[in-house]
């Protein structure tokens, strides 16, 4: 398995000022890693993409996923972004996209219909640049393990597979060991990321922390990010079942956490490395 780090695990050191790309992937360079993995969002706000394909370089290293925003929930979803931010996965030699499946829709039928569709039309223009798309278990229409299947087999195309986030689960009030099982023959990404929820008494220490990180199931059921390892994900069982079923790709750490999230995320890596 490959390892790799999502620049989203450090926004909030980014978000006071402290980090940009370039000096993430210099972070990720002396954290030992090969990969990392690029957002969109903080791509069109510092817009200095040969600056970033240049520290690529320098630093030999790879992008293991470029990660956009995208919502196919309307039929109105907007095409043209699309293949600008495909565009830029090219340029920065990105195997996958990951796509969001949206949710401003607010009737469900209506909402998983368009999804579909418009997942189905992206696919066809990824395939014709190289790229493969990775759907992300989350969104009000799209992070359940039915809703994902849905996605799967009504868009049945090689180069459509999934980022299965390994705490999202909750967010659909599903266990996490049974989500990874059904969605497993298609996951060809995955982030490593843990939650706390209000029934652990370490909870209020870390929700008030930043209380913009908590987040709530469909149920109601309230959490919020926590160091890979100390929350209740069980990332070992998880990652013992994809090795068992073979899987060789990346495994990105994705912290969202209310710490430190460079120390934070530098220990989730390091818990990650222990159980590989």
């Amino acid at each position: 398995m490959k390892l790799s780090a999502s620049m989203w695990s450090l926004d909030r050191t980014v978000q006071s000022g402290g980090l940009t790309q370039e000096t993430f992937i210099d972070w990720a360079a002396a954290n030992n890693l090969k990969y990392v993995e690029l957002l969109s969002y903080y791509m069109e706000k510092e817009n200095n993409l040969d600056d970033i394909i240049k520290k690529l370089n320098h630093r030999n290293m790879f992008v293991s996923c470029y990660t956009i925003l995208s919502d196919f929930s309307t039929s109105q979803f907007d095409a043209l972004k699309l293949l600008e931010d495909m565009k830029t996965a090219e340029q920065l030699k990105a195997p996958f996209v990951r796509i969001l499946g949206g949710g401003s829709q607010s009737r469900n039928d209506e909402a998983q219909k368009n999804i579909a569709a418009g997942i189905c039309e992206a696919v066809s223009e990824a395939e014709k640049r190289g790229l493969t798309l990775i759907l992300e278990n989350i969104g009000p229409y799209s992070c359940h393990s039915d809703q994902m299947l849905f996605y799967m087999e009504n868009c049945s195309h090689p180069n459509l597979r999934l980022n299965f986030d390994t705490a999202n689960p909750l967010l659909a009030d599903e266990d996490p060991i049974e989500a990874l099982n059904k969605q497993m023959p298609w996951i060809s990404y995955v982030h490593i990321k843990d939650f706390i929820t209000d029934s652990n008494p370490l909870y209020k220490d870390h929700a008030e922390a930043d209380p913009s990180r908590i987040q709530r199931s469909a149920n109601g059921r309230v959490m919020t990010g926590i160091t890979a390892g100390e929350g209740c994900i069980p990332l070992k069982d998880m990652l013992s079942l994809l090795k068992a079923e073979g899987y060789e790709g990346f495994l990105s750490i994705e912290y969202e956490g209310t710490g430190d999230s460079v120390k934070e995320t530098e220990k989730s890596l390091s818990f990650l490395r222990s159980i590989i």
